[in-house]
Order: structure tokens, then C-alpha cells, then sequence
């Protein structure tokens, strides 16, 4: 049997593919389904209201019509079940126009206690 071999340029044009594919899901964090209303403020939003439709203690999934911009900063507000909220920080990572887009948080330490409460809620209630 003969070894496929290929040119040193065809190795690393398909190195950079399967690379690029993998970083299609770099998640270090399991994410949990949501449906939690937010309000949204930054640069290109002021007091917007969206949904989180996923959550994970790095970050979450906004579903949102307005369009915002990868590595936007922005203040997400999340209401909670309880009828209370947790606003936090957050930088917009990837955006699907017209669809909504994901942010990694900016936690403080009592903030990562409270959003690991909230996953441990939302992991129960499915």
C-alpha cells in the first residue's frame, strides 16, 4: 500500500482548515438552556430588551434583532425568576446578524457564586 503524502503547502492548507474548524466550538463551559429577559446596554444599544436563550458561567447565548458588534463591551441586566436581577459585564465574541449574538461575562467572585446558583436552577428545571 502506498502512504498519501502530500506537499509541505498542502499540509498546512489543510492543517488550517481542520484548525479553523474546531474553533467552532472552543466552550470550556457546559451551557444550559434559558429563557431569561435581559436589557442590553453598550455603545450601539441603550436599555434594549432581548432573551438569553442559553447560559453558561462564562458567558451566554442573547437572541436579539439589533445588530451589535464582535468585541462590543456591554452591560447585560438579567432578570431572574425570583423577580430580581444580576447585572454584569460582558464582551460580545460572535454575531449572527438578524439572530442575536454570544458574550463571554466579566465575573466578579460574587458573581460567579450567584451564576453557578442560576445554572444549578436552570439545570434542575429542565
Amino acid at each position: 500500500m502506498y502512504a498519501l503524502q502530500f506537499p509541505i503547502f498542502m499540509n498546512k492548507w489543510f492543517s488550517s482548515i481542520f484548525r479553523n474548524r474546531k474553533k467552532a466550538n472552543r466552550r470550556k463551559d457546559e451551557r444550559h438552556p434559558v429563557l431569561l429577559e435581559v436589557r442590553l446596554n453598550s455603545e450601539s444599544v441603550s436599555n434594549a430588551r432581548a432573551r438569553m436563550t442559553n447560559l453558561g458561567l462564562k458567558g451566554g447565548y442573547i437572541e436579539m434583532l439589533i445588530a451589535v458588534e464582535r468585541g462590543e463591551k456591554m452591560q447585560i441586566n438579567i432578570s431572574l425568576p425570583t423577580e430580581k436581577a444580576l447585572t454584569v459585564d460582558g464582551i460580545v465574541t460572535f454575531c449572527d446578524p438578524q439572530m442575536g449574538f454570544g458574550v463571554e461575562f466579566d465575573l466578579t467572585d460574587s458573581q460567579k457564586e450567584f451564576m453557578q446558583d442560576l445554572i444549578e436552577f436552570a439545570r434542575q428545571d429542565v
